[in-house]
């Protein structure tokens, strides 16, 4: 299983412009959730899932909002 790790930042690819890449800290972590500081610097808190071996993260839950998992290492 690939999971995120405290202190690391990850990326994510916009699906509608893949030249924007947004990127998030992990600061800390539980088993099921996340609290990480986003591009505008505020702390924030999304449940961790998993598909195929590998946790991610939705932190809006719209059609097209971001993917963060934890194999994207920035």
């Amino acid at each position: 299983m690939i999971k995120f790790k405290e202190n690391k930042a990850y990326y994510s690819k916009s699906i509608c412009d893949s030249n924007s890449i947004s990127v998030i800290f992990v600061i800390r972590r539980t088993p099921k959730s996340i609290v990480y500081k986003d591009s505008n610097n505020v702390e924030r808190r999304s449940k961790i899932r998993t598909m195929d071996g590998c946790e991610f993260i939705r932190p809006e839950n719209y059609s097209f909002a971001n993917v963060f998992k934890a194999d994207r290492e920035y």
